[in-house]
């Protein structure tokens, strides 16, 4: 779930959900999205009118919610496919799969869906050791992604005032082989107006959650 806030000051961002290795492989990578609802915490006050506890302040629950969005699995083999539901949600566009190149690796969706008894309904992310590119180009990395830019919905994109709030599940396969390089689940990004690099264009993520095998440092 993607939530804006209201508050003093914030970079206009653009976010990434992605399996993204650098000499990484593995089988699958499952997610699905939160649904928490923003709360209010207040204190309860005694007959003496001094509070029993005191407030609790939290980053997640202290500003007015202006705008929200949460994508959602249906479940395999109803509704719309993964693909088309991430589109309807973060626009056409936002899905870099290897099968959506045509020098890449086109034999199988690498985005689909599933369902369990502890998450339900869910999104698969799907890599294949030496089959899989980096967007139709062979190289040392391999993508599998899903992003915000900026032909997303304005509720999806920051901007200077606000904050976003990003919240999801997933899970980590154990038959992923994380890279001795990186391995990033997810990055933060800043984009401006302009295409220069003056004010920290997206050449470089403001944060990255990564996973990397330190099994054998050398």
């Amino acid at each position: 779930m993607i939530t804006k806030h209201l508050v003093h000051l914030c970079l206009s961002a653009v976010c990434a959900s992605a399996l993204w290795g650098c000499g990484g492989s593995g089988d699958s990578l499952s997610t699905t999205t939160a649904t928490t609802q923003d709360q209010t915490i207040t204190s309860n006050t005694n007959e003496e009118g001094s509070p029993d506890d005191q407030s609790v302040t939290s980053p997640f629950n202290s500003f007015d919610s202006v705008s929200s969005v949460t994508l959602s699995a249906d479940g395999p083999n109803a509704g719309l496919s993964a693909y088309d539901l991430i589109e309807n949600v973060f626009a056409a566009g936002s899905i870099e799969a290897p099968d959506m190149y045509p020098t890449d690796h086109t034999e199988v969706a690498h985005i689909v869906e599933d369902s369990d008894n502890m998450v339900g309904p869910h999104f698969v992310f799907l890599a294949h050791k030496a089959l899989d590119f980096n967007k139709g180009v062979e190289s040392d990395r391999q993508r599998n992604e899903i992003k915000t830019y900026d032909k997303s919905p304005t509720a999806l994109k920051g901007y200077q005032g606000e904050t976003m709030q990003f919240s999801w599940k997933f899970k980590i396969s154990n038959e992923l082989e994380l890279s001795k390089k990186f391995s990033h689940f997810f990055q933060l990004k800043a984009k401006n107006v302009s295409q220069d690099n003056s004010n920290g264009n997206d050449d470089q993520p403001m944060i990255t959650l990564s996973g990397v095998d330190n099994t054998n440092p050398h």
